[in-house]
C-alpha cells in the first residue's frame, strides 16, 4: 500500500474506515428506534386519540435515551465491518508486514472511542434526561391527560433541605396538586423537631412560587417541651419545589440522567432515608457510557484475533459479547439491589471482564504476529 504522509496517513485510513461504518449503522440504527418507539406507544396514540404532531414530539423526545442505550451495539457493529473490510482486503495483513502492531493501529480507534464517551457523558446529562422528562411529561398530561395522580417509590415523595423534611403522597401533574403533605422542621445542634405542619392538599401558586396549603395543621413546640396546634384554612408555603421536580420523580429512573439521580439520592440521604433502591441504577449511569469503550477495544481484538472467520464471524462474535456484557449488567444490578454486592461492583464487573479479556486478546496477538 503506497500512503500520503501528508493525505492518507494509516490512522487516517483506519478512522476513516470506522466512520464510515458508525455514520451508517447509527444512520440504521435512528430508523429502527423510529419505528420501535412508535410501536411501541402505538396503543397509546389510538386509544387516546393522539394528534400526529403531539405523537411525532413524544417520539423524538424518546429517541436521544434509545439511541444512547444502543450505542453500544452501534460501536460493535461498526467495528465488524471496518475491520472485517480491512482484513478480508488483505489491508491489515500489509500493515503487519509494514511493521505496524494491533496495538499501535487501534490509537485511532482509541481517541474515537474516547471522544465517543465523553460525548455520550454529555448528552446523557443534556438531551437525554431533560428530553425523556418532558416526554414523560407529554404522556401523563397530554396523551393518557392522567388525573389519578402519580405516587413516587412506595407512594411517596421524600425531600430533606438540612432542618426541614417533607413528604408528599401523591401529585396530579394537571392541576398541580399534592394530596398527603407533611413538612417537619428541626432546630438547634441535636436537631430537635420544632415544627410539624400536615395538610390535605397542597396547590402550586406560580404568581408567587409558593404552593397554598389547604386544610392545614401546624403543631409548634414550646419551651416547657409541649405542642400548640393551630389549625388554617390555607397558607402559603415555600417548598422550594416546583411541580416539575414531583414529576421528575415519575420518571423512570433509567431514563433519568446522572445529574438528576444523583440529587434524587442526595434529597434522599437529606431526609435520613437510606436511598439503596437507587444506588445501583446510579453506579450503572456512571459505568454504562465506558462500555462503547471496552465493547469497542474487546471487538477490535477478537475480530483480530479470529481474522479467518470473516465479518460473518466477527459479527457473531461482537453480539454474544453485547448479549453477554448487558446480561452481566442486569445480573449485577440485582444483585446490589438485594444487597449481596455493593453497587459500584454491579455496575463495573462487565467492564472489568471486557477489559481482561481485551488484555488476553492482545497479549495473544502480540504473540502470534
Amino acid at each position: 500500500m503506497d500512503f500520503d504522509y501528508k493525505k492518507h496517513t494509516v490512522d487516517f485510513y483506519i478512522l476513516r474506515a470506522f466512520w464510515a461504518a458508525f455514520a451508517f449503522i447509527f444512520s440504521l440504527f435512528i430508523a429502527i428506534v423510529f419505528v420501535v418507539v412508535t410501536f411501541e406507544e402505538l396503543d397509546a396514540f389510538g386509544e387516546e386519540r393522539v394528534t400526529f404532531g403531539l405523537g411525532l414530539t413524544y417520539v423524538f423526545l424518546r429517541m436521544p435515551h434509545e439511541l444512547v442505550k444502543a450505542t453500544p451495539m452501534i460501536v460493535v457493529l461498526s467495528m465488524v465491518i471496518a475491520l472485517g473490510n480491512l482484513i478480508r482486503h488483505k489491508e491489515m495483513l500489509m500493515l503487519y508486514i509494514a511493521g505496524y502492531t494491533p496495538i499501535r493501529l487501534c490509537a485511532p480507534l482509541v481517541m474515537f472511542l474516547i471522544v465517543l464517551l465523553a460525548g455520550l457523558f454529555w448528552i446523557n446529562e443534556n438531551l437525554c434526561g431533560p428530553f425523556s422528562a418532558r416526554a414523560q411529561f407529554l404522556m401523563e398530561t397530554r396523551i393518557k391527560e392522567n388525573r389519578d395522580g402519580l405516587t413516587g417509590e412506595a407512594g411517596v415523595w421524600i425531600y430533606g433541605e438540612g432542618n426541614r423534611i417533607f413528604r408528599a403522597q401523591t401529585f396530579y401533574p394537571i392541576s398541580n396538586r399534592i394530596d398527603g403533605l407533611s413538612v417537619f422542621v428541626y432546630q438547634g445542634q441535636n436537631q430537635r423537631l420544632s415544627e410539624w405542619i400536615e395538610a390535605d392538599s397542597a396547590v402550586w401558586n406560580p404568581q408567587n412560587g409558593k404552593w397554598i396549603l389547604n386544610d392545614v395543621t401546624t403543631h409548634k413546640l414550646q419551651d416547657n417541651g409541649s405542642f400548640i396546634t393551630r389549625k388554617n384554612e390555607s397558607l402559603d408555603y415555600d417548598l422550594d419545589r416546583s411541580p416539575e421536580d414531583f414529576g421528575a420523580v415519575t420518571q423512570d429512573i433509567e431514563q433519568m440522567s446522572h445529574g438528576d439521580l444523583k440529587k434524587l439520592v442526595d434529597s434522599i440521604r437529606e431526609a435520613g432515608e437510606n436511598p439503596w433502591m437507587y444506588l445501583p441504577d446510579l453506579r450503572i449511569k456512571e459505568a454504562f457510557p465506558f462500555a462503547v469503550f471496552f465493547l469497542g477495544m474487546l471487538t477490535y481484538a477478537m475480530m483480530l484475533f479470529f481474522s479467518s472467520g470473516g465479518k460473518a464471524s466477527g459479527l457473531g462474535l461482537g453480539l454474544v459479547a453485547v448479549i453477554l456484557y448487558f446480561m452481566a449488567l442486569s445480573l449485577g444490578k440485582s444483585f446490589a439491589r438485594a444487597n449481596a454486592i455493593p453497587p459500584w461492583a454491579g455496575a463495573w464487573t462487565p467492564n472489568i471482564i471486557c477489559f481482561l479479556l481485551t488484555a488476553y486478546f492482545f497479549n495473544r496477538l502480540r504473540q502470534d504476529i
